[in-house]
């Protein structure tokens, strides 16, 4: 049997927003809004397929739930030095999500004006992700300067629906010359291209060139 076939950005988001209210039994399939029970079976085993969502056992059912980002840092090696009363990220992931989600057109109007559905789980996120980063200075992940704290903060508010992992690699990119830092004042976030020629990292957008110090975290 071959992979579950892909479905309308319409059926995922329907699904994506009940599924960001709880676990969905297909026996609840109407709750998604969406009008017929093979369309919402069809996309969840496609979702399931690309490991988005799961099924996990509750009494006699086995409902579908969201992957979260608690999910794939449970499959990596643990990190000996965080603190037993970490924050655990229980958003979905996001970079897998948002094209399925969307076409162009239609992401940039949800940009403009996010549903409910997005804006409450965006003001979720920033909870979670605000105590994360004040943890990871305590214990020496992050440095506790207010420049990092600074850093962090404008790479959210450039790019809001990344997950902490993904918010933790632009930072390092940011520390390694990667990302400018005039755009990023500005609130956009742009990676730095290598100058072939030079080897210099230059921006794209504004044409700045960055001063290379490579960190390592």
């Amino acid at each position: 049997m071959g992979r579950p076939k892909h479905s309308s950005p319409k059926t995922y988001r329907c699904i994506f927003y009940r599924l960001l209210k709880g676990p969905l039994c297909l026996k609840d399939w109407k709750s998604t809004g969406l009008k017929s029970r093979s369309t919402v079976h069809k996309a969840l085993k496609y979702l399931e397929s690309r490991g988005l969502v799961k099924r996990e056992r509750v009494g006699r059912s086995k409902p579908y739930r969201l992957v979260t980002v608690a999910d794939k840092l449970a499959e990596m090696p643990p990190i000996s030095n965080l603190p037993s009363n970490w924050p655990t990220p229980d958003w979905p992931i996001m970079s897998e999500w948002l094209p399925l989600l969307t076409t162009k057109r239609e992401w940039e109007k949800i940009t403009r004006e996010p549903p409910k559905e997005i804006r409450d789980w965006a003001k979720r996120i920033l909870k979670q992700i605000r105590p994360s980063v004040e943890l990871m200075g305590r214990y020496g992940i992050i440095s506790s300067e207010d420049e990092d704290r600074k850093i962090i903060d404008q790479l959210y508010k450039a790019k809001p629906n990344q997950s902490l992992q993904e918010l933790l690699t632009n930072w390092r990119r940011y520390k390694d010359g990667l990302i400018c830092p005039e755009c990023l004042d500005k609130g956009e976030l742009v990676f730095a291209r290598e100058d072939h020629e030079t080897g210099e990292m230059i921006c794209p957008r504004c044409g700045l060139v960055i001063d290379r110090e490579p960190w390592i975290m």
